[in-house]
């Protein structure tokens, strides 16, 4: 019993947060390669969300215009719309009404053609809220 508990802890230490997921709006919303998508709703206004590629990995950025009572910002990236693990965490200080520019530089390790993208976004209460999953096609 002892051996199995460090190996558990480890496995959860180093898997991937999967999540199924029905995102509010159209799922699988396909974009091109630096296309602006955006989102809004109470909480959160989104502007100018955009996958990237660049010669060793894919640029992934987005816009606030503002931010109510978020505690955290998320970006998730998948193979499969249906499965999309955390890629970039933000935790967020105080509400913003002014523009908040976040992102990362996601490797695209598995040379794959079509990723899934999108952001979730924790509350103070501890609800959340995501975008749709946007398919980027390269």
């Amino acid at each position: 019993m002892k051996k199995i508990i460090p190996a558990l802890l480890l496995m959860l230490l180093v898997a991937c947060t999967k999540q199924s997921l029905t995102a509010p709006t159209s799922t699988n919303q396909t974009v091109a390669a630096n296309t602006a998508v955006t989102y809004k709703d109470n909480s959160i206004s989104i502007v100018n969300f955009k996958a990237q590629p660049t010669n060793r990995a894919i640029d992934v950025a987005f816009t606030t215009l503002y931010e109510k009572n978020i505690v955290r910002l998320e970006i998730l990236k998948g193979l499969s719309a249906n499965n999309l693990c955390s890629i970039y965490k933000q935790e967020i200080g105080a509400d913003s009404y002014s523009a908040n520019v976040y992102g990362t530089s996601d490797a695209n390790e598995n040379g794959a053609s079509d990723i899934y993208y999108m952001v979730k976004y924790t509350l103070a209460n501890g609800d959340w809220g995501y975008t749709p999953v946007f398919k980027l096609s390269l």
